[in-house]
């Protein structure tokens, strides 16, 4: 779920966006992008923790792609218009 999900604010399509994000970066680094032993762990992790850096041999454009989509403010998420118009998708 989005950090703002976890907020509890309001749901917008910028959270699926998120949702895409975390699959984009499960293909890219075999394994999720925020996880933890328990949902409070998980909660935790996805509001507060960094997203872990991914490694240079993920191409350029899927990277700032994923980084872009799992921005913890979704007001700098793109949105699903911003991404239909990248030359990567």
């Amino acid at each position: 779920m989005a950090p703002e999900i976890w907020r509890r604010e309001k749901y917008g399509e910028k959270a699926d966006i998120w949702s895409i994000g975390c699959i984009l970066y499960e293909l890219a680094m075999l394994k999720k992008p925020f996880d933890g032993q328990t949902f409070k762990d998980v909660e935790h992790n996805v509001v507060t923790q960094p997203l872990a850096p991914i490694p240079d041999n993920v191409a350029t454009d899927i990277r700032m792609l994923i980084i872009t989509m799992l921005d913890k403010d979704p007001n700098n998420r793109p949105s699903i218009w911003d991404l239909a118009n990248l030359p990567c998708i």
